[in-house]
């Protein structure tokens, strides 16, 4: 096979045997190009530029190992054990559909170095409570729908919200569970349907600017299936 070559002299010899056992047994250390990390219940794999590229197993509770810049796409879709992810300082981003259809986590503590979350991130999970940090920049489409949040708060660093980001969607027998959003930020473009499947919404922005409040904005966008009470600037 690959590793059975001819060698010519000692050093070649034991070149080749340390090539073999590298391909067989991965680096523990987190600072390797590839790391792995092994417990009873999961192991899980960062490259050298901080990805977490996989977790295995499927636990209750979840702390994001140090020196995680990025937690990748899909890593813990589908994980219907887990209740709790706590996230370091440190991570930048979180993957498009990092925690989808989670369907027991309620409870995510988010880092302050946070700077995206990906479409679908969180989508699918009961959510209770969200703190989202100043330093969030973009949140995707879809990134927390269907969740069970009550009251929002939209910092002022977020600058971009995709469609349906905390929607409930239509045909689904409940209905959106928030009752208080507030968006801080003075300079922020909103997808469609951001808000969208509840009955009935406050939202306060007191730094947008009256455009956000237009009657074709309310009808088309955030409001759409809703009937809501609105606070100026």
């Amino acid at each position: 096979d690959g590793y059975i070559q001819a060698a010519k002299n000692l050093a070649e010899i034991q070149a080749l045997i340390l090539n073999y056992k590298n391909n067989l047994y991965p680096a523990t250390n987190p600072s390797a190009a590839e790391s792995s990390k092994n417990s009873s219940k999961s192991a899980y794999k960062v490259t050298k530029a901080g990805v977490l590229k996989s977790w295995e197993g499927n636990p209750r509770v979840v702390v994001i190992p140090e020196g995680v810049v990025e937690i990748g796409k899909n890593v813990f879709y589908g994980c219907d054990n887990l209740t709790k992810v706590v996230i370091p300082e440190g991570v930048k981003t979180i993957g498009e559909c990092a925690f989808f259809e989670c369907t027991k986590l309620k409870e995510v503590v988010l880092p302050n170095s946070l700077e995206v979350i990906g479409g679908g991130a969180f989508g699918l999970c009961p959510l209770t409570n969200l703190s989202i940090p100043e330093g969030v920049a973009t949140i995707g489409g879809g990134a927390f729908c269907n969740s069970k949040l009550q009251k929002i708060v939209i910092p002022k660093s977020v600058k971009s919200i995709g469609g349906r980001a905390f929607n409930v969607h239509s045909g689904l027998a409940n209905v959106s569970s928030i009752t208080n959003v507030t968006i801080l930020a003075d300079e922020i473009t909103l997808g469609g349907a951001v808000f969208s499947g509840g009955f009935r919404l406050k939202l306060y922005a007191p730094n947008a600017p009256l455009s956000l409040f237009s009657a074709e904005y309310k009808r088309q966008i955030i409001f759409t299936y809703l009937t809501s009470e609105m606070e100026y600037p």
